[in-house]
């Protein structure tokens, strides 16, 4: 196993991280995260666009981030509607 910060992953830097996202149960506003080295904020922001359709997007900037833990890690956060 090993997350992120653990193990074979020591090496992994996140610089920054933002983005938007959509929380479940709270489906009718729009989340900003942002990311500066330890320091996190997710922060209710504004209703959603009427033109858009709600989805999380987030962007990464770090040194040896590997990508495709990083998704599968994430993947695993994603909830869906049954």
């Amino acid at each position: 196993g090993g997350g992120l910060g653990s193990g074979s992953c020591a090496a992994v830097q996140v610089y920054r991280a933002k983005g938007i996202m959509l929380i479940a149960g709270h489906e009718d506003v729009m989340y900003s995260f942002q990311a500066v080295n330890d320091t996190y904020e997710l922060a209710a922001s504004t209703s959603w666009p009427e033109d858009e359709k709600p989805s999380s997007r987030l962007v990464f900037i770090g040194r040896n981030l590997p990508r495709r833990q990083l998704e599968d890690d994430l993947r695993l956060c994603v909830w869906r509607q049954a």
